[in-house]
């Protein structure tokens, strides 16, 4: 886990000095959360993202704490039930972290993070936007959700069904080839045949957290805003700008 205060390194910049974030910790580490990697030992993924939900500004956390159970879960849309079992035991794996830490900085903040994080999330961008939503108070939304359609089953990244409200992190990577175009404009014209309202939220998006924010809650109705829950645990300052403690968002 990285934490301030922020240590001055040699480097190559014009300045002669980079500006690192290096914070050295001890703790004692149970062996059955330490594995060894190329020789080295390191701590597991799920002890990884238990230590990085108390020590990291909440929106990273979350990113590292989905990765994680995605690698542990191994999760399929279309047999969603085999992802149960090892989801359960990564959740008490975390539990059992969290008991033992009682009293250490920042725990409240990672039993927040750690019961938000979902295998479901495949993508940094698709974190980051779940973390904004669940931020701002928002209902929970449903990931991968599966919509039919005419051409088959559209599964959706982050949505409210009941509301019929949808939003999909857009990266780059996935329009590598003109028919990748295509196929994705096929894929969102047959979720708005079935009755959706679609968000796309390119990556270069997330560096303005203030109008995004303005433009998903743009969707819901009244009622939902009225009920805005927003979780102090989750909200920071100053991800991408000048300051480092964590996104602002309003």
């Amino acid at each position: 886990p990285v934490a301030d205060p922020p240590t001055p390194a040699p480097g190559g910049s014009a300045t002669g000095v980079q500006r690192v974030r290096l914070c050295r910790k001890r703790l004692d580490v149970p062996d059955e959360d330490i594995i060894e990697v190329a020789g080295l030992p390191v701590t597991t993924a799920l002890r990884t993202a238990f230590d990085c939900a108390c020590d990291e500004p909440a929106h990273n956390a979350l990113c590292i704490a989905d990765s994680a159970l995605r690698l542990v879960c191994d999760p399929c849309a279309w047999r969603p039930g085999e992802c149960e079992a090892p989801l359960a035991q990564a959740r008490a794996a975390w539990q059992r972290m969290i008991e033992a830490s009682a009293g250490r900085h920042g725990i409240r903040r990672a039993r927040a993070i750690l019961a938000a994080a979902s295998p479901w999330s495949e993508s940094p961008a698709e974190s980051l936007v779940r973390w904004l939503v669940l931020a701002l108070g928002l209902p929970a939304p449903e990931l991968q959700h599966p919509v039919e359609t005419r051409r088959g089953t559209r599964y959706l990244d982050l949505s409210w069904p009941d509301l019929r409200i949808v939003l999909e992190a857009d990266g780059r990577m996935k329009y590598q080839a003109p028919q990748d175009i295509y196929d994705e404009k096929l894929r969102q014209d047959d979720i708005h045949a079935q009755g959706w309202t679609m968000l796309r939220i390119p990556t270069e998006d997330l560096r303005d957290l203030r109008a995004l924010a303005g433009r998903i809650l743009a969707l819901f109705p009244a009622p939902v805003l009225a009920g805005l829950r927003p979780d102090p645990l989750l909200r920071g300052a100053g991800l991408w700008g000048s300051r480092s403690e964590g996104p602002v968002l309003l």
